[in-house]
């Protein structure tokens, strides 16, 4: 069996919200070694690899947020 096979099985064993939690902190991983991949080969982290990689991280979670808003929710409104 397979590195990749035995992780597969562990975690279909979990619940869901623990199954995402291993997914955020592969792509957490995956993230760091994808930047210091691009130090060490002297890639350019440029602003376009830098906002891609901020938004992905600020919005990780947010589908899962229990709280919706609306426009009722609005200080100020601009037309």
């Amino acid at each position: 069996m397979t590195v990749a096979e035995t992780i597969y099985e562990k975690i279909n064993l979990l619940p869901d919200d623990k199954q995402q939690e291993v997914f955020d902190f592969i792509d957490f991983i995956s993230s760091r070694y994808n930047k210091k991949q691009a130090i060490t080969t002297n890639e350019e982290l440029t602003d376009d690899i830098f906002v891609n990689f901020s938004m992905h991280h600020a919005l990780r979670g947010i589908e899962d947020d229990p709280v919706s808003y609306s426009t009722e929710d609005l200080k100020e409104r601009w037309l």
